[in-house]
């Protein structure tokens, strides 16, 4: 019997796949001395413009009808004719383009930028090509080389003429340090909205430069070809030349190209740009929208609005940790426009010392479902329309550095309609060193359904886990500029890839992270008279979990005691941190392949913090067996681990001179994993069994390697255990004795149906549901996993919904099929109509 994912381009498969970026900026700086190029990272620019006399320049004005986006461009090239001041051995090598630095003015606004080899598009009807009034060029098979071609977007920081430095970074979302090319010339285009014409002036002088001229456009469209300042009427003769300089290391690596000139204007939905006049209903959606009906409420020019609109979550530490502020500076902001603009300002006082977790979060409106509402009804606001949330921060330089000199580590999240777990998003993770504007940015990724539906834009820090030796003392973070952002068109899906057939062995599954990576699947006693404390005297306690498999990206896997009055519906899943009383046994990835090191640890009336008292901690050499933690008294016990234990005691003591009263009953107990990290989203470990022996309640057993049903109402089959206190309760799921075997697909894939077949020459695809008769009840029965999980779509198909050797309908479903399997099966996925 052998059973196969059959590949099969279908029609509706046949879609292009494109993983499109909205920015890989680095940073956006400027210096206040406009006489000469500033060298960026100790090295000076490898190509520059004259500075001299240099005045201000606005972009052309919009065409008729009105359109998006004006432009303003400089043309230069790679060679040896003493353009951009090359000597003759840098106009001989290629170029890594690192940063790009302009003399520059303006107000606030979010300004494109955009980068297209014209090597080949490049002509003149009046003079040459490189300085000639009559110059053009147009876009045939030459896209954007930034932004995998969508460019890149920032926020113009000058008000004033300054020297702005842009500096990028390759990855991870797009290759932006572009490879320039010996002898080919480029146009560096910077977009203005036509909206916001004065937020870009470039300045440009009439030194010419041999590489080529100052160039614009009344519309950003690639339909319409770039012309010279003469051509437009900003100048009365050529060639003008705007001041740029770039930056970069020569290398041997082959050009940047794109031929691909499918150019989709972005979206930008702004959840806040901080101005003065704050925030309101009155709003659009999508310009500082937000529910209410007193709009005088928020505006932030007066103190202590602000707090009406952001507030923290959690922060800044443990009990006793000061909490952080939240104002609004009407004094900084990244354009340098505070006339109209500020930025949120956050307060920390860290103390390493004390603070269990320094970590913190703010979310918008208390709640999380202010972007699809308004006052008009619900907007779509997520992917495949927008593909980034992004914002602006800098740390003030009071601020206090770990003993590496790091700020902190800021990221972001967008949280999914009906989510309040933690789906933060790994690419916008952003390591801090210094006081400059950084921006963050996280890519939406279409195999998460918060992002399908964006609720709220989150920002938070993670100091605990990411700067080595923590923070203590006072800091404070501006934010600026939290927005939605994407192309204004639907990004083309890539098709699901099918995995699988995987065979189902009878056990408990638990799947990972649901919707973050610190999300909990669990189940736990109904009863909870489970403590060891007060049980029969003499009788040692028992707590068991048997592990039929391990997965290493799985960073925990735990059983749970909690009492001090928790219980599963006060905390939900995070239980055993919220919540003041817990000890638990923790598995946690070794040094080696197989091992674990294994930790009973436990806190005492601390809640929001992790359990940090340590009884015991060992490495053992494998995971995969039988955990028994068992209590021979009130403070005394051992650990039973299968394998073998490579260092350490498997004995401890609970160092608590009241734990008789501290973990009396009411105790629950829990048996579970949580990922605590992204690779572990989506995996699964396999539990043989879970026991409590000599409890005062009696024992508690249930082996789920001989159960015929799966939970029912979030009840295990012997009514002991129940699932509903994890994050995605339907991630805990039984493989039955009747199950047969996993299929797999990658997410999205809507419309996307399983189908099944024993012969590839035939063309009859059928439902697997059918050889049940659709009568079995998980015919087949879905894993949903609708927030992350590396994007995956679990089936689980029962031995009686798979193809029979005879063709015909298993009799008696639901139960063990009446017919023998065929003895060769293929499985697809696809949109087309499937039998009967």
């Amino acid at each position: 019997m052998k059973y196969y994912i059959k590949t099969i381009v279908i029609a509706a498969l046949a879609l292009a796949s494109c993983q499109l970026a909205r920015a890989d900026i680095l940073t956006v700086t400027n210096v206040t001395f406009t006489n000469a190029w500033t060298a960026v990272s100790g090295s000076a620019p490898f190509y520059s413009t004259s500075v001299s006399a240099a005045t201000s320049q606005g972009a052309a004005s919009a065409g008729a009808p009105a359109t998006a986006f004006v432009v303003m461009s400089e043309t230069f090239t790679i060679t040896n004719n003493g353009a951009g001041g090359m000597s003759g051995s840098a106009a001989s090598s290629n170029w890594m383009l690192t940063a790009i630095s302009m003399f520059a003015g303006g107000g606030s606004g979010p300004i494109q930028i955009h980068l297209f080899d014209i090597t080949t598009n490049l002509t003149s009807n009046n003079g040459s090509t490189l300085n000639g009034s009559g110059a053009t060029y147009g876009f045939n098979a030459n896209g954007d080389l930034f932004g995998n071609g969508l460019g890149l977007t920032f926020n113009n920081s000058l008000p004033i003429e300054r020297q702005q430095v842009i500096v990028l970074q390759n990855g991870p979302l797009s290759p932006d340090q572009v490879v320039l090319g010996v002898n080919h010339t480029y146009a560096l285009e910077f977009w203005v909205a036509t909206t916001n014409v004065n937020s870009l002036f470039w300045y440009r002088g009439s030194v010419a430069d041999p590489g080529g001229q100052g160039m614009g456009s009344h519309d950003g469209a690639l339909t319409t070809n770039r012309l010279t300042m003469a051509s437009l009427g900003q100048a009365g003769g050529a060639p003008r030349t705007f001041a740029v300089a770039l930056y970069g290391a020569p290398t041997t690596n082959a050009l940047s190209s794109n031929n691909n000139t499918n150019l989709i204007a972005p979206s930008v939905y702004t959840q806040d740009d901080f101005s003065t006049n704050g925030v309101n209903n009155l709003n659009p959606v999508g310009a500082d929208y937000y529910p209410g009906t007193n709009t005088s409420t928020y505006v932030y020019s007066v103190p202590g609005n602000i707090t009406n609109v952001y507030s923290e979550w959690f922060g800044n530490g443990g009990p006793g940790a000061v909490h952080v502020p939240i104002s609004f500076n009407p004094n900084v902001n990244i354009s340098g426009n505070t006339n109209s603009n500020g930025a949120m300002q956050l307060n920390f006082t860290w103390n390493q010392a004390s603070d269990g977790y320094q970590q913190w979060l703010l979310w918008h409106g208390n709640a999380n479902t202010y972007v699809p509402t308004n006052s008009g009804g619900t907007v779509g606001v997520g992917y495949p329309q927008y593909t980034n949330i992004e914002c602006d921060v800098r740390y003030d330089a009071s601020s206090v550095t770990s003993t590496g000199g790091v700020y902190g580590v800021v990221r972001l999240m967008a949280r999914g309609v009906g989510d309040f777990g933690q789906p933060w998003i790994n690419s916008s993770y952003t390591t801090i060193t210094d006081t400059n504007w950084h921006h963050i940015n996280g890519q939406l990724l279409a195999t998460s359904a918060d992002a399908l539906n964006v609720a709220d834009v989150i920002v938070g820090g993670d100091v605990t886990s990411y700067v080595p030796g923590g923070l203590t003392g006072n800091q404070i973070l501006y934010i600026d500029n939290i927005r939605i952002t994407g192309p204004a068109g639907s990004v083309q899906l890539p098709p699901p890839t099918v995995g699988g057939p995987l065979k189902a062995t009878p056990g408990l599954r638990l799947f990972a992270g649901p919707s973050s990576t610190i999300d909990r699947t669990v189940v736990y006693t109904l009863d909870q008279s489970q403590s060891w404390v007060g049980a029969t005297a003499g009788s040692p306690v028992s707590y068991s979990m048997s592990l039929q498999d391990y997965n290493r990206n799985i960073q925990q896997v735990m059983i749970e005691l909690m009492g001090g009055g928790t219980t599963p519906t006060t905390y939900g899943e995070f239980a055993d941190f919220s919540g003041p009383t817990t000890l638990w046994l923790t598995l946690n990835p070794g040094p080696t392949a197989s091992s674990v090191v294994a930790r009973v640890q436990w806190k005492i009336g601390d809640p929001n913090q992790n359990p940090t008292n340590t009884a015991v901690a060992f490495t053992n050499s494998t995971a995969v067996g039988t955990w028994s933690l068992v209590f021979t008294g009130p403070t005394t016990g051992f650990v039973v681990a299968p394998g073998t234990v490579i260092n350490g005691s498997t004995s401890f003591t609970i160092a608590d001179p009241t734990v008789t009263s501290d973990f009396a009953n009411p105790l629950f107990v829990a048996f579970g994993e949580q990922p605590n990290n992204g690779a572990g989203q989506g995996a699964y470990v396999d539990i043989g069994s879970i026991g409590i022996t000599n409890v005062v309640d009696g024992n508690e057993f249930e082996d789920f390697t001989k159960e015929g049903s799966d939970f029912v109402a979030n009840f295990t089959p012997s009514g002991l255990f129940k699932n509903d206190m994890s994050q995605l309760p339907a991630a805990a799921i039984i493989q039955t004795t009747n199950d047969a075997f996993w299929v797999n697909w990658t997410q999205p894939a809507i419309s996307f149906t399983l189908s099944s077949i024993t012969n590839l020459q035939h063309t009859n695809w059928i439902n697997p549901g059918w050889y049940s008769g659709y009568a079995d009840t998980n015919a087949p029965r879905v894993m949903p996993l609708p927030k992350g999980f590396n994007g995956k779509f679990w089936v689980l198909l029962p031995s009686d919904d798979l193809p029979t050797a005879n063709g015909q309908q298993n009799s008696g479903s639901p139960g063990p099929a009446s017919f023998a399997p065929a003895p060769n099966a293929f499985f697809r996925i696809g949109t087309n109509t499937v039998s009967p």
